[in-house]
């Protein structure tokens, strides 16, 4: 939900934006739309966060946490080290 809720944010910033070209909308409103953008985007790594966190204490927990899971949850934080 959180990421067709982003897809429709980014579609109202550039609708905006296209509407102050257009005269019908002041920057305001481009404002406001972008803050909604980055409010729908912090909602959104905020769901990815508490997931992943989720995930990791149900592995933790049951006894069964491996390297290899700590190295999906890095993967999907995208804070791998390329050498």
């Amino acid at each position: 939900a959180y990421q067709k809720a982003l897809v429709s944010a980014e579609a109202l910033v550039v609708s905006t934006k296209q509407s102050i070209l257009g005269g019908e909308r002041v920057n305001l409103d481009a404002l406001n739309a972008e803050q909604q953008l980055y409010s729908t985007r912090r909602d959104l790594a905020q769901a990815r966060y508490d997931y992943l966190m989720a995930w990791t204490k149900l592995h933790y927990y049951a006894g069964n946490l491996r390297d290899t899971d700590l190295a999906k949850v890095d993967e999907a934080f995208g804070l791998h080290n390329e050498k």
